[in-house]
């Protein structure tokens, strides 16, 4: 699902780093729930997303996304089930398998943080599966880089702003 969604982000030109937070370079979840990875050695080689559900199913948090190691790129997925009433218990640990991963391949190894990334409520839109859809397929006429008129000033399709959060 990650490599699948790296490569819909570069069939419309994005790298991922413009898509979702780097570790040490954004603000929010990733560096506030994970600072371990936020700073050095470890920061600006994790971009990914968290995922919290505080009590449903007796709650959850995940962490996913790829790694910049010595020897290559990861991508990985890691979860903390049961974790209602224990967030924080859960979210060191995902990160001390983050950070064990990270040295078991050689350590980390910085990449460019992206642009800054938008508010929720700035220069944001949902792309609906027709339109998804209609981006694919130009992209098989056009290549990875769509016709001007389809970007927006970010890179990707125009549509009606709406507030979406990432």
């Amino acid at each position: 699902m990650l490599r699948g969604f790296r490569s819909a982000a570069a069939n419309v030109g994005l790298e991922i780093e413009h898509l979702l937070p780097v570790a040490g370079c954004d603000p929010g979840t990733v560096n506030a729930a994970f600072p371990r990875l936020s700073s050095p050695p470890y920061a600006m080689a994790l971009v990914a997303k968290t995922g919290t559900l505080t009590s449903t199913d007796g709650g959850i948090t995940v962490l996913a996304g790829f790694l910049n190691t010595a020897q290559g790129e990861v991508a990985f997925c890691v979860a903390a089930p049961h974790a209602a009433g224990r967030i924080r218990l859960a979210r060191h640990t995902e990160e001390s398998f983050v950070v064990d991963l990270l040295n078991r391949r050689g350590g980390a190894v910085p990449r460019t943080c992206g642009p800054p990334l938008a508010a929720p409520s700035e220069d944001a839109s949902i792309v609906t599966a027709e339109v998804a859809s209609r981006l694919t397929f130009a992209s098989r006429l056009t290549g990875p880089d769509p016709p001007a008129t389809m970007r927006s000033s970010r890179g990707t399709l125009a549509e009606t702003p709406r507030t979406v959060s990432r």
